[in-house]
This record gives C-alpha cells, sequence and structure tokens, in this order.
C-alpha cells in the first residue's frame, strides 16, 4: 500500500482499490484522465475503480460540460469518457501522496488560501462546522449559515455558498427533491473526502 492509499485508509478504514492512487495522481498531475489512461494504469477492475472513485468525489465525470452539480453528471465507464478531480480531492490527494496523512484542515487551509480567499484561515472551521451539521452528507443552506456563523464570517452565507463550490466541498443536490421540497430551500451535498472518519 503506498502512502496514499494507506492515509486513506487509517482515515476512513476502506481500502482503496488497486491502482487508484496512481489514476489519482496521474489525474492530479493532467487536471483530467480518460478512460482509456486509466485501463492502461489499472486494467483489472476498472468498474470498481471507478465507482469507488466517485463515491467518494475523488474523481468526478467531466459531462456534460459547464455543468458543475455533481448530480448532473453521469457516471459512465466506456472508451471516450474523460474525468477530473474536484478541487479539494486534489489538494488532500496530494498532500496525503507527501506526507501519508490524510489532513483535511491541511488541505482545505492550502486550497483557499491558494483561491485568493480572504478569509482563508476561516475555512478550516468552516468546512468542519459543515460536516459536522450534515446528514448522510446532506446540508441545508439555513446550516451553512449557522456553520458560517460559528466559523466567525458572518454576513457572507451566499458568498461562501459559492467559494465552497467552487473548492469542491460542496455542491447543489438538485434530485434531493424530497429535501428541497421540505425545506424549501437549496440542499447541498458535501464532498465526503473532507467529512470526518468513522
Amino acid at each position: 500500500m503506498n502512502d496514499l492509499s494507506s492515509a486513506f485508509y487509517a482515515r476512513y478504514g476502506e481500502k482503496m482499490p488497486p491502482g487508484l492512487a496512481d489514476v489519482l495522481m496521474a489525474a492530479c498531475r493532467q487536471s483530467t484522465i480518460a478512460f482509456e489512461e486509466i485501463q492502461k494504469i489499472e486494467p483489472r477492475d476498472i468498474e470498481e475503480l471507478l465507482l469507488f472513485a466517485w463515491d467518494w468525489k475523488l474523481l468526478i465525470p467531466t459531462a456534460p460540460p459547464r455543468c458543475s452539480e455533481w448530480d448532473e453528471r453521469l457516471m459512465l465507464m466506456e472508451p471516450g469518457e474523460m474525468y477530473e478531480t474536484p478541487n479539494i480531492s486534489r489538494y488532500l490527494i496530494e498532500a496525503a501522496a507527501a506526507t501519508g496523512t490524510w489532513d483535511i484542515a491541511r488541505a482545505v487551509l492550502s486550497l483557499y488560501q491558494d483561491m485568493g480567499e480572504p478569509d482563508w484561515q476561516k475555512m478550516p472551521a468552516l468546512v468542519a462546522a459543515i460536516t459536522g451539521q450534515a446528514v448522510n452528507h446532506i446540508i441545508g443552506a439555513a446550516a451553512i449559515n449557522a456553520a458560517c456563523i460559528r466559523a466567525g464570517i458572518k454576513d457572507k452565507t451566499g458568498a461562501m455558498i459559492a467559494i465552497l463550490k467552487g473548492g469542491g466541498v460542496i455542491s447543489p443536490k438538485l434530485a434531493a427533491l424530497g429535501p428541497v421540497a421540505r425545506t424549501k430551500a437549496p440542499v447541498y451535498e458535501v464532498n465526503p473526502s473532507v467529512c470526518p472518519g468513522p
């Protein structure tokens, strides 16, 4: 097991499929990776590898173009398909490969500092508050607002939601019609890779 796989296992108690660490590192280097490239790295069980990566939002399909919502993307496992790594997942992967630890706070700090976010020092506390409030990786806008207040980022909830989406920490949960209908407010999926371990 390499450092990336070991770090993930230590954090979440779940083993990455064979070859996934190499696939993720290639995707991080190139910003996207093609199905055919993944086949060359790990030809044995590409479906398991891609489903695992999709479940943890380590790799997501690039199609349809210009769509940031994870719900709108189709995880097709066939030649011609392209995949990318959400921003926060890329920072987690690269740091884990280098250090052997899955350090969410450090990855969040680095990502938002690099993005030029003025409140970058408060972002780890905000992400921790969001993951603490999420239920089954789902959170509503009101809970994100409460998390912003707890993290010391007041009156910026709308901007913070856009910033969190841009970082790949959350995505609108468009298919969650039940929760949206009940709350009459937007619902978001939290990237499982930033959620605490078991």
